[in-house]
């Protein structure tokens, strides 16, 4: 037992790294140490600091992102992200160039205390032993912190880098969450996962040389000057060689590169588009036999990506192969014009010209062309992103006196506390055109928060028009109006493709409505008609981030029929579902997707076809206890196909190519032509049940028509 307890027991979590740590990387010697004896783990590392936190640096971000997108409506033009990022972080960025420049100055400095220290030892040296001394500390110091400032430099710099990474993947994780259904359309999972792990991966690389640009010019002026002093005129050829090989042919090969990324990001998009597609269609390609020409329609996108991965390599190759072959030349051009001259080599000449023409070959020849490549590969991500960034949010989402520097957003603003329900249905507004503004909803129009609506109304719909493409000639739902009372069960059907799950939809503020007003009063909770599962426990997919109630989530688990299926699990609850429940059937996904719907407290239940998925018997079970039983009382919507479940709705909606054919109560609706159309199954299913009850096989305790297969 004292073992047990010995392991639940966490470390204590490591303490920031003071001052002195910071400076001279003490903090690394623990992860060295504890490395080199076991397998490194979390609680090994030292926390990191608040400034690189995703909510403090999201919030930033977002915010000067807003303003741009609203200073850019009002000039009529696209807002840029790289200003965003400039206005944002601009000064945080400045002590990282300010270490490099330093570390540029002392390897500068250095050459000119080693000429002084040569000489020293020449014949008809006047300096003394003191004096020399002087010169060597000199040396040693300006070696040690050209060494320091650099290493402190690029750690700041790439910490910067990585700033940026997670204030831009908050940020687009952001835009996801408002995202109308048409820019979620256009917008593949493939193409979000290239985005953050290449595109974004170019801010640790750019980031980390992007103050040379204006370091090395100041360098290159500094060694002319410094070796015009020493050499004369033959180092001034020198230098000049080495720009005219090294700028022209690298700067040409830098941009060429920066084509060559975003080939390279297009055909991956492509690549990985099309094998999302055939995991998610795997079971169907499997059971056709189809792998192999799957096979070559993946290897044929995979082929035309790695012919432009092999010329940017090979491209990046000849980079390398210019830093030596520069470096040669110049110096050997050097020294020729030196000795044509008339002057005499010497050590006091050569050893220190040597060490100004390296100090300004290895930026010239190597940190340049990887700054121009790294910097062209930055904007195409930079382009990328701000494209994303661009897409069309859903129109009770528009961000209303950004200057102000509040958010008006359909969810509260990240500095508020959030409860159970952080994200709050807001009614629409009416336009004055279908789709003259789909997408933004004028501002001076008033908005009302429907919980605070005192009446007997759930969910009120006037004149509702509305299309998932934007167009008003391809409407999804036409001049719907629909009002549903609290506490009752609201049945809508129809055929396939008539509107229903479009109706449930606009309801979630998912489909923008293009004319007339839509009311929700109180919180949703919803259950999809395919159910969605992600790779955890059952218990954690029906939690879904709410607090653990036992007896609560007993009764839930109960009302829709896991409790078999738990007990036929391997470890109950706690099993793990797979990536997207694939080790579960449908019909318990589907159980699943609805027990996390009911578990959520809320006032207005949205049930896309919950039952589609389960045989007649648990369809029964799942209407009769969970639907009509547990959410008695509750305002539940249901979009069913199992029309023999009609009679104990209180108010039944048919939809027909998006418009509200008929709605009323069962009995409202018997004696009408089309609805008896709709009922004839039922009467079939009430003459089987009668003649299962003369044998024995009905259930006498349903007052209603008993189940049937649809």
């Amino acid at each position: 037992m004292g073992v047990k307890v010995a392991e639940d027991v966490l470390p204590p979590q490591k303490q920031s790294p003071g001052l002195f740590s910071r400076l001279f990387l003490c903090w690394m010697f623990p992860l060295f140490y504890h490395g080199n004896q076991r397998d490194l783990e979390e609680v090994d590392l030292v926390p990191s600091r608040p400034c690189y936190d995703s909510k403090l640096v999201g919030d930033q971000l977002e915010q000067k992102w807003f303003e741009e997108e609203a200073q850019a409506k009002l000039e009529g033009r696209e807002p840029s992200y790289p200003k965003v990022l400039f206005r944002t972080f601009f000064w945080s960025y400045v002590p990282g160039g300010l270490m490099q420049f330093g570390y540029i100055t002392f390897r500068t400095l250095s050459p000119l205390l080693f000429a002084e220290l040569l000489s020293y030892w020449t014949v008809d040296s006047t300096m003394t032993r003191t004096t020399a001394t002087y010169y060597t500390v000199g040396m040693v110091a300006c070696n040690w912190s050209a060494a320091y400032l650099n290493h402190q430099g690029n750690f700041y710099c790439q910490q910067f880098g990585m700033k940026l990474r997670i204030a831009t993947s908050t940020l687009m994780f952001r835009k996801i969450m408002r995202m109308d259904n048409g820019s979620l359309g256009e917008t593949t999972a493939g193409k979000v996962v290239n985005l953050l792990s290449n595109d974004l991966q170019r801010f640790d690389l750019a980031f980390l040389f992007l103050h040379y640009v204006w370091i090395i010019p100041l360098q290159l002026t500094a060694v002319c000057y410094l070796g015009y002093r020493q050499a004369g005129v033959a180092a001034l050829i020198g230098l000049a060689a080495l720009v005219v090989i090294a700028l022209p042919m690298q700067g040409g090969l830098g941009r060429l590169l920066g084509t060559l990324r975003m080939k390279t990001a297009e055909k991956t998009d492509a690549r990985i588009k099309i094998m999302s597609e055939v995991i998610n269609g795997i079971q169907v390609i499997k059971m056709y036999a189809w792998e192999i020409p799957f096979e070559k329609v993946v290897g044929a996108r995979r082929w035309e990506e790695m012919v432009v991965v092999r010329a940017a390599t090979r491209i990046r190759a000849v980079f390398l192969g210019f830093m030596v072959f520069t470096e040669r030349t110049a110096l050997f051009l050097t020294i020729v014009t030196y000795v044509l001259l008339g002057n005499t080599v010497s050590a006091t000449v050569i050893y220190p010209l040597q060490q100004f023409m390296a100090a300004a070959q290895v930026n010239i020849t190597l940190i340049l062309p990887m700054v121009l490549s790294f910097t062209a590969e930055l904007f195409v991500s930079l382009r990328r992103v701000q494209e994303f960034l661009a897409m069309k949010d859903r129109s009770d989402l528009v961000i209303k006196n950004v200057s102000g520097g509040q958010k008006k957003m359909f969810r509260k603003s990240s500095s508020q506390s959030l409860g159970e329900a952080a994200v709050r249905p807001l009614s629409y507004q009416s336009k004055s055109s279908i789709f003259g503004s789909l997408n933004v909803i004028p501002p001076d129009l008033p908005r009302r928060r429907s919980m605070s609506y005192p009446g007997e109304l759930a969910v009120e719909v006037r004149d509702v028009s509305c299309s998932w493409v934007g167009d008003a000639n391809v409407l999804a739902l036409k001049n719907v109006s629909v009002r549903l009372a609290r506490g009752k069960l609201c049945a809508i059907i129809g055929a396939v493709g008539s509107g229903k799950s479009s109706f449930l939809q606009l309801l979630l503020k998912e489909l923008p409505a293009a004319s007339g007003t839509v009311s929700i009063f109180g919180k949703i909770s919803y259950a999809c008609q395919e159910a969605w599962l992600f790779p955890n426990t059952v218990r954690e997919n029906i939690l879904f981030g709410l607090p653990f109630e036992p007896e609560k989530y007993k009764r839930v688990c109960r009302v829709c029929a896991l409790e078999t299926d738990f007990k036929q699990f391997p470890y109950g609850d706690q099993t793990l579902v797979g990536e997207r429940g694939v080790s579960l059937s449908g019909g318990q996904r589907a159980r699943i997707n609805l027990a996390r719907s009911v578990y959520r407290e809320a006032d207005i239940y949205l049930l896309d076809d919950p039952l589609s998925a389960v045989d007649a018997n648990v369809g029964r079970q799942l209407f009769e206890g969970c639907i009509n039983g547990y959410l008695r009382g509750r305002t539940r919507v249901l979009v069913t196909h199992q029309i023999h479940f009609l009679k104990a709705a209180d108010y039944i909606i048919v939809l027909n190519e998006g418009k509200v054919e008929n709605m009323g109560t069962f009995e409202e609706l018997a004696n009408c032509k089309e609805f008896s159309t709709l009922l004839s199954p039922l009467q079939e299913g009430k003459d089987d049940n009668k003649s299962l009850s003369s044998t024995g096989g009905g259930d006498q305790k349903l007052a209603r028509p008993q189940l049937m297969h649809s």
